[in-house]
């Protein structure tokens, strides 16, 4: 019984992919343009928790972070896990005034993407 079942099973498994393979030969640009309308979610969203994590360090501490590090652990967990969509670290810096900052990394077409934060 084990056998027949193990057999059916590959069975399936090999007309599953043979479907699959000519369905995604077929749309290679939609698979592309969900992954990269994925990407570029998580890097709003992203963005969104850092901007509240420093005006939360802000009002607690009265001065900026100097760097990502600092929300940790209190108003984040994982700087180093907060990267934008072409997987690369997030840019933030402060300005010269000590009172406004730019938080920015690239979307998955390449393009600069400030937090609504930022000072621009």
């Amino acid at each position: 019984k084990q056998v027949t079942f193990d057999l059916l099973c590959s069975e399936i498994m090999n007309i599953f992919m043979r479907y699959y393979h000519e369905y995604c030969k077929g749309n290679k640009d939609k698979f592309t343009e969900i992954g990269e309308r994925a990407k570029n979610t998580k890097l709003q969203a992203d963005l969104k928790v850092l901007d509240s994590a420093i005006v939360l360090y802000r009002l607690d501490k009265g001065k900026l972070p100097e760097t990502l590090k600092d929300l940790e652990p209190d108003y984040i967990s994982g700087a180093n896990d907060y990267r934008d969509a072409r997987n690369s670290e997030l840019v933030y810096s402060i300005g010269e005034d000590q009172i406004g900052y730019k938080l920015k990394g690239q979307n998955a077409k390449n393009q600069e993407v400030y937090s609504s934060g930022s000072s621009k």
